[in-house]
């Protein structure tokens, strides 16, 4: 802050801040002793800001100085709403990074736990159970009588197009996908609430559950598909240039890309045992993609 005069009337020293701000010049007023000291807060103002002084102590009575109080009302009522938004969006770094993970992100801690509550409900990966023929997207019994995927979601049974997430086969199945949802969807969550985090995942798993269907039919299974999704969604605001502060290695696109590539390839997914979801994944990544590009897209 730099002073640039004084004035001896308090409504003088109000009426040439008000202007100075309505230039673009912010500025206020302390007393001291008899008189009322103008500050301006840039050092590249000062100049501007003592021509303007002495000008009004030529002329006090110029209109020009009174028309701008009802400016520079409006400009401190803006730049007051300015503060009080990024205020409600403030978020203290540190008590929340304090808090414990499943406060800190609910939702991915429920659909991990979710998950490996199904998988233990299901023999550990079994598909000759009930809980396993009612998440599927049809019941296998139904799919070989009608030939049809979507017989059961027809009946009104639309639970199927994102339960086949929660499901999932042996326990390194289970293992890497819910170690990439801590790695990955734990920040999502953090960084964009759970109410926007859920109808993420609501999107990602009907995507990328409809993707596979389309393509490859109804037997699959996994939280694959809303992982690549996650990774999808991060990565593209990197890829964009989008500001952001996920943290995601280099390393860890190369895993993910080279296992989407792989997936493809008929002599790895034959030495994997086969089942890999591949329209789950690539519908997972391009919706998870398209969701994470949408801000630079609204600023274009």
């Amino acid at each position: 802050m730099r002073q640039i005069g004084s004035l001896a009337d308090e409504q003088q020293a109000r009426l040439v801040a008000d202007y100075l701000l309505t230039q673009g010049m912010v500025a206020h007023n302390e007393q001291e002793d008899r008189e009322w000291t103008i500050w301006v807060r840039e050092e590249n103002h000062v100049e501007s800001a003592k021509q303007i002084l002495e000008e009004f102590r030529r002329d006090p009575q110029n209109a020009k100085f009174r028309e701008a109080v009802s400016e520079a009302q409006k400009i401190r009522a803006a730049d007051a709403r300015r503060r009080a938004q990024a205020a409600r969006k403030t978020i203290d770094v540190r008590n929340t990074w304090n808090r414990p993970i499943s406060r800190r992100a609910p939702l991915t801690i429920s659909l991990i736990g979710l998950s490996v509550f199904v998988w233990l409900l299901t023999s550990m990966g079994g598909t000759q159970s009930g809980v396993h023929e009612t998440l599927m997207t049809v019941d296998n019994r139904v799919y070989v009588k009608t030939h049809d995927p979507f017989s059961q979601i027809k009946q009104g049974q639309i639970w199927r197009l994102v339960t086949p997430v929660f499901l999932h086969g042996s326990f390194l199945h289970l293992a890497f996908n819910m170690m990439w949802m801590v790695s990955l969807a734990t920040q999502v969550e953090m960084r964009r609430g759970t109410v926007r985090f859920g109808w993420l995942v609501l999107c990602l798993a009907l995507t990328s559950n409809l993707t596979q269907l389309l393509s490859a039919g109804p037997n699959f299974l996994g939280m694959s598909g809303v992982v690549y999704g996650v990774f999808g969604y991060i990565w593209v605001k990197r890829l964009a240039g989008i500001p952001n502060d996920y943290v995601m290695p280099d390393l860890t696109v190369v895993i993910m890309l080279v296992f989407l590539v792989l997936g493809f390839a008929g002599s790895f997914n034959s030495m994997v045992g086969g089942g890999i979801a591949n329209g789950a994944h690539l519908g997972g990544l391009l919706a998870g993609m398209a969701i994470g590009y949408l801000p630079a897209l609204r600023g274009k």
